[in-house]
């Protein structure tokens, strides 16, 4: 087989401590993956569109508000029981606990997209996108720091007080990392009879293969 011989494109190796966001686009539409605050999460093209928009309150909506906040000043002392702030603590919990399995599933997700290889070579230069699915794929980018003092979360932890101490802290050179970033696009294309998935890199003519769990296991996690 002349692919025997043929070389292969590389994938980038992206250490998942790296990794700011994952993008998910097809049909015209996007889903983000995004890292805020240790936690994975899922945003929609629209839900990002909708909290980049301020309303222009009206004169009734303002005098309402007002009018609310004043109530909620003058009797929050007096509502507020020990009973009511447990309850309130415990549904804090129990969310935080939902979003923590969330960001679980989608930490694995991510790890395993970062962890795929190449199951076989079927086109060095391929001219007809549509044989792999690949005239309408669906676009996985993965953005990630490319910064030599990008550290890990556990890393920050550990280096906090030592840093802090020197005079620099980690928040400052988190920010320095943030400004160095790079990213790795490839497209999804079809199944072949083993049902793996059709990929080729962006800008590449490369044809491979991957499997499909590689592929799935993303795109069941945002849809969690």
């Amino acid at each position: 087989d002349l692919y025997d011989y043929a070389l292969s494109e590389d994938i980038p190796s992206i250490d998942r401590d790296r990794v700011k966001e994952v993008e998910i686009s097809a049909g015209g539409s996007t889903m983000k993956i995004v890292k805020e605050d240790a936690l994975w999460r899922v945003i929609s093209e629209t839900e990002a569109e909708k909290t980049s928009k301020t309303e222009e309150p009206t004169e009734a909506k303002e005098a309402a508000e007002k009018e609310e906040a004043a109530k909620t000043e003058e009797t929050k002392e007096t509502e507020v029981a020990a009973e009511t702030e447990e309850t309130a603590d415990d549904s804090k919990k129990t969310e935080k606990s939902e979003e923590e399995t969330v960001s679980e599933k989608l930490d694995s997700a991510v790890s395993d997209l970062l962890g795929f290889t190449y199951v076989s070579f079927v086109e060095h230069n391929c001219q007809d996108l549509s044989l792999y699915g690949l005239e309408d794929p669906v676009t996985i980018r993965v953005i990630y720091n490319t910064s030599e003092s990008a550290i890990s979360e556990k890393e920050a932890e550990d280096k906090t007080d030592e840093a802090e101490g020197e005079g620099e802290t980690t928040e400052k050179r988190e920010k320095t990392a943030a400004e160095e970033t790079g990213d790795f696009i490839f497209h999804v294309g079809s199944t072949d009879e083993s049902g793996n998935y059709y990929v080729q890199q962006d800008g590449s003519k490369q044809v491979h293969t991957v499997q499909a769990d590689t592929i799935n296991n993303l795109l069941t996690a945002i849809r969690v």
